[in-house]
């Protein structure tokens, strides 16, 4: 009768001890050998952003030059050529030519009774999608740094159609908000000139660092380098009997 107890007993403990895990009661290593609750994970590949298309490229640095740049109106026909290329303060452009600007100031006008300046621009966007890009500009004539009363756009291949120019992100409008401090006048020297310049240094989308050289002499924008980052967009030609880059009727003259 006592064994049959202290059996009882002993055989309790042991069901206790597996259940609850007493110390002294040794259990199988069930997660190492049990192939069936083994969980496997993987991690995650890093997102790669994807690369702009032509037309979100040429539109960006299209609005970086009507935001950033001062416009000049007592030229009309002025124009500016550009490149865009890798670009450092102490190395200046290198590197390939990622795409072609060309921006000009056609005249006064009038939009919806307010006094309004026409602009247009081409982009040539250089790689396997080689791309021609035409816009064309009513902007408002009380502002320098202004956005488009009407933008409309022509690619290649596609109608003509009308864009919205707002910040891209639909947050904050970095290069709008921006106020650049002035460094001082420095004398820039490219290739087929020198020019001497106001350096202002303010910030863009991510932080990036901004550094603008403007001179009177360029028109209309005024901008003989903007340095963006690591890229950057130089002034490689420029004149002033430029004629619209883009076929489409002009907008009521005041």
């Amino acid at each position: 009768m006592f064994l049959a107890v202290f059996v009882s007993i002993l055989l309790s403990s042991v069901a206790f001890g597996q259940m609850y895990g007493d110390p002294g009661i040794a259990r199988p290593d069930t997660t190492k050998h049990d192939t069936t609750t083994a969980i496997v994970t993987e991690e995650a590949a890093p997102e790669i952003a994807a690369e702009p298309s032509s037309f979100e490229l040429a539109k960006l640095w299209v609005r970086r030059v009507l935001v950033r740049g001062v416009l000049n109106t007592n030229q009309i026909g002025g124009f500016a050529e550009y490149q865009l290329t890798d670009w450092s303060l102490v190395s200046g452009s290198m590197g390939p030519v990622r795409l072609n600007l060309k921006v000009v100031y056609l005249g006064p006008a009038s939009f919806m009774e307010q006094d309004a300046e026409w602009v247009q621009a081409t982009v040539r966007v250089f790689g396997e999608n080689d791309k021609r890009i035409a816009f064309d500009f009513v902007l408002p004539s009380d502002k320098e740094h202004s956005l488009p009363l009407r933008a409309l756009v022509k690619e290649e291949g596609a109608p003509l159609r009308e864009i919205s120019f707002a910040a891209s992100s639909g947050g904050l409008d970095y290069d709008a908000m921006d106020s650049p401090r002035d460094i001082g006048e420095e004398l820039v020297e490219l290739s087929h000139g020198k020019y001497l310049c106001h350096h202002f240094r303010g910030s863009g989308e991510n932080g990036e660092l901004v550094d603008l050289f403007l001179s009177s002499e360029v028109r209309p924008y005024g901008i003989v380098v903007m340095g963006y980052g690591d890229e950057g967009l130089t002034l490689v030609r420029k004149g002033a009997d430029a004629t619209p880059l883009l076929d489409v009727p002009p907008p009521p003259s005041r």
